[in-house]
């Protein structure tokens, strides 16, 4: 739903010094870096004390799990955001694909609804 929070997790096995990222595909954006947030401030505001984007990695064993976290969800934030590994001197980069689908409660528009209606 619109304002509320989204959650995309990404487990990667034996990742070594690989880089994940996590990336925005409509807007070809870098959201994250490994456990860092990647994108300007400006795009990453802060409201009532949390930012727009984060990123939290859990380690357990050789698993690192990448949780994207977006905040206060609006229409734009809709789509697929791919979770990639950077592995350094390989031609084929493994990702996954994660979709956020953001919903909008319906409304009733009150200039254009008929409060009295008059019939014969």
């Amino acid at each position: 739903m619109v304002g509320r929070t989204a959650y995309l997790n990404c487990t990667v096995s034996r990742q070594m010094d690989n880089k994940v990222f996590w990336i925005h595909r409509r807007q070809n954006m870098i959201l994250t870096s490994d456990d860092r947030v990647e994108v300007d401030e400006s795009i990453n505001i802060v409201v009532d004390g949390l930012p727009k984007y984060d990123v939290i990695r859990t380690a357990r064993e050789n698993l690192n799990t990448y949780m994207l976290i977006v905040r206060r969800l609006v229409l734009t934030d809709a789509g697929n955001y791919t979770c990639l590994v950077n592995v350094k001197g390989f031609p084929v980069q493994p990702s996954k694909d994660g979709i956020i689908v953001v919903m909008m409660p319906p409304y009733i528009i009150q200039g254009r609804t008929t409060q009295t209606v008059t019939v014969d």
